[in-house]
């Protein structure tokens, strides 16, 4: 299969979240012409998206989740055409969710990697690995999350689908984080603020207002979550 890389990533993880979330199956045998499908899609508007999510500077106010209006458009029709191509597929047999949930989905699969969260080197290690791949996922389609979240806040009433995606990686680090009782620490809460933080300093990359390479961040932040959740200097 020909494309850029990035569309191959994006049409596989989609595929394979919304089929272990039973949204969709796949017929025997058509994985690869459903995929070949996305790809087509996928690859006009990566061009056009990649080279405005380079990490540059923040000049005035920001107005555009790319760059510009257009480019905005382009992502959310992306998106679109993308649950339309599922849906019509002759390779998808049936489908088993809501139009806008299989569009939430397609940002859900890093929450079922993050691995258990101890105070061993071990876990230590594994954490920043996670982080590092966070970092990168974010890089490519924290915009669209944030996108999200902007334009739904401004409905009354309605849930940010950007909102819901770093609920659902709070939900798993929460039930993945090894800490003793403590009275003073409410798991669910804290995780929410340990994953805001992240995605903020993620945010923070993204827009060129951080410039350390992924390494460096995931470490540093690994050190935070650590020290919140175990406090400092309790483990590896």
């Amino acid at each position: 299969m020909t494309g850029h890389p990035h569309s191959r990533q994006l049409a596989q993880t989609t595929v394979e979240t919304l089929k272990r979330a039973g949204h969709i199956v796949v017929a025997p045998g058509a994985t690869e012409q459903v995929l070949r499908d996305l790809v087509e899609l996928i690859d006009p508007v990566l061009a056009v998206i990649l080279p405005k999510v380079n990490r540059s500077p923040i000049m005035g106010e920001v107005s555009s989740t790319f760059g510009d209006e257009a480019t905005d458009e382009a992502v959310e029709e992306l998106v679109a055409s993308m649950r339309e191509a599922l849906l019509d597929s002759d390779g998808v047999e049936d489908v088993f969710a809501e139009d806008r949930v299989i569009e939430r989905s397609i940002f859900r699969t890093l929450a079922e990697a993050l691995p258990v969260v101890t105070t061993t080197p071990e876990s230590r290690a594994a954490l920043e690995e996670w982080l590092v791949s966070f970092i990168e996922a974010y890089a490519h389609y924290g915009p669209l999350i944030r996108s999200w979240t902007e334009a739904e806040r401004a409905a009354e009433g309605a849930e940010g689908a950007g909102d819901d995606v770093l609920a659902t990686v709070a939900a798993a680090l929460t039930a993945k984080v090894k800490v003793r009782t403590r009275k003073d620490l409410d798991p669910a809460i804290a995780s929410l603020a340990l994953v805001a933080m992240v995605e903020r300093v993620n945010y923070f990359l993204a827009t060129g207002q951080l410039t350390d390479d992924a390494t460096a961040v995931a470490r540093t932040l690994a050190g935070i979550v650590l020290d919140a959740l175990f406090g400092p200097g309790r483990h590896g």
